[in-house]
């Protein structure tokens, strides 16, 4: 947990934050909450993308 850098942790918060304004959106009914999923699914996987990249950078 230690080793998370600031980037990581600002990306995961958003795409949490983003996907569960979308789905307080789908309750509601609104049009953006397609727009919110695609943020935060955006997000996470920058954040995957990532943390994959990380892995291959200490495999070396």
């Amino acid at each position: 947990m230690k080793n998370i850098p600031l980037y990581l942790w600002n990306t995961i918060i958003y795409a949490l934050c983003t996907l569960s304004f979308a789905l307080l959106a789908v309750i509601d009914n609104k049009w953006y909450a397609l727009v919110a999923a695609l943020f935060g699914i955006s997000s996470a996987f920058n954040a995957y993308r990532y943390v994959k990249n990380q892995q291959k950078k200490e495999e070396k």
